[in-house]
């Protein structure tokens, strides 16, 4: 449990990068100061959080630079500079970076911080209630709305720059504002905590292999035998875990990252297509049709539409 000190200087951490040789999720410790109560973390350089991993604490993490997929919980999905998200407490998650030629690499700010930073009773009191089932519902993991998310996203920023008194005023404010948002989910329900059983273990290892490359050919008979499992028993355990089958979520994430490629306008339909995994042309717009609801075409104008107004 993060402790309430007396002394609330602020502490950073710079680019915390995870390496070790199993690809399951692990316990995240973060790294602070037993002096703070809250940590403001930068993560900067050209990759981001490189593997599946889960911590106590709730992640406020605003985008500065960069691009990338975003897997949390049992979704997955893009982020892009000016994406605010909150992740609820033991919820498995990475970000990663898919990064053009020319990428700068990736620059976020996150907040952690847990129900006891402020004080054991502290969100119990009735005035706070909104904010207490923001929490809650973080736990589905959240990205903020549209309603003045640049202005919480520069106040996130900002966070780096504050100190005692004046970083846990601008916290709560973060937190009010993210719960008037109308914020979206990217669950459709609670998650549960993180598993650490075997089985659980393998599939996570299975998700994070795939979000690793699923730019290559990948059969489901390999990823079965990565996880012990015959290809029946594999699918069945997959969709029971993610509510999605191994091949509908790999599409996703495919289609995920083919929107990040079709926001340049020097990539081609076809190069986001073959850049995604995708070995044919007609069955990466079938699947875009089928998940995004539009073509990629008009996908690329509706994005462009939406940044100029």
């Amino acid at each position: 449990m993060l402790q309430t000190l007396p002394n609330f200087d602020i502490t950073y951490a710079l680019s915390i990068y995870m390496k070790p040789s199993s690809q399951t999720p692990i316990s995240f410790r973060i790294v602070k100061s037993p002096d703070h109560a809250l940590l403001v973390q930068v993560d900067e350089g050209t990759g981001f959080y490189g593997r599946l991993h889960y911590h106590p604490e709730y992640q406020i993490t605003a985008i500065e630079r960069g691009e990338g997929l975003l897997y949390a919980g049992t979704s997955v999905s893009s982020f892009e500079p000016g994406d605010v998200f909150i992740l609820g407490s033991e919820m498995p998650h990475l970000f990663k970076e898919t990064a053009q030629h020319n990428s700068i690499g990736v620059r976020a700010v996150s907040l952690f911080f847990d129900e006891a930073s402020l004080g054991q009773q502290f969100f119990e009191t009735k005035e706070l209630q909104v904010l207490i089932r923001t929490l809650h519902d973080s736990n589905r993991g959240m990205k903020a709305g549209a309603l003045n998310t640049a202005s919480l996203h520069h106040e996130i920023l900002e966070t780096v720059n504050l100190k005692e008194e004046y970083l846990y005023i601008r916290f709560l404010e973060i937190l009010s504002r993210i719960a008037r948002s109308s914020p979206s989910y990217l669950n459709d329900d609670v998650v549960a905590k993180a598993d650490t059983t075997q089985n659980q273990d393998r599939l996570n290892e299975v998700i994070n292999f795939a979000l690793k490359t699923f730019d290559q050919e990948i059969k489901i008979e390999h990823v079965a035998e990565m996880s012990f499992l015959s290809r029946s028993h594999f699918s069945a355990a997959f969709k029971l875990k993610t509510g999605k089958t191994f091949i509908d979520f790999l599409n996703t994430i495919r289609i995920e990252n083919a929107c990040i490629q079709l926001k340049n306008q020097n990539t081609t339909i076809e190069q986001a297509c073959y850049a995604s995994g995708f070995r044919n042309a007609s069955n990466f717009v079938r699947q875009f049709k089928r998940i995004k609801k539009m073509t990629p075409s008009q996908y690329r104008k509706t994005w462009q539409l939406n940044r100029t107004t």
